[in-house]
């Protein structure tokens, strides 16, 4: 897949691993987010607002929008070149 060629094999291999509560999806668009060069966090909230029924899913489950404030995070932690950073929310 050309866009996993562009990621690190350190990346390609996190996002293979699959643990019970990792937040891979979050992780997957974050990484995408960032090879298409959608980097500004008021675009992805925007791109995480059109989807309102898992958001308020996500609120009434977490107290939070946790998709979005996943994403964001690895979003952050890509941007740092920190793309193994440990995210806990």
């Amino acid at each position: 897949m050309k866009i996993m060629s562009l990621a690190s094999p350190d990346l390609v291999r996190t996002l293979a691993i699959a643990e019970p509560d990792a937040p891979l999806p979050e992780m997957r668009d974050a990484v995408n987010f960032h090879l298409y060069g959608v980097t500004n966090r008021d675009d992805i909230r925007y791109i995480y607002s059109t989807f309102p029924i898992v958001q308020r899913e996500e609120e009434r489950a977490w107290g939070r929008y946790r998709s979005l404030d996943l994403c964001l995070a690895w979003q952050s932690a890509l941007l740092a070149g920190q793309p193994e950073a440990s995210i806990d929310l």
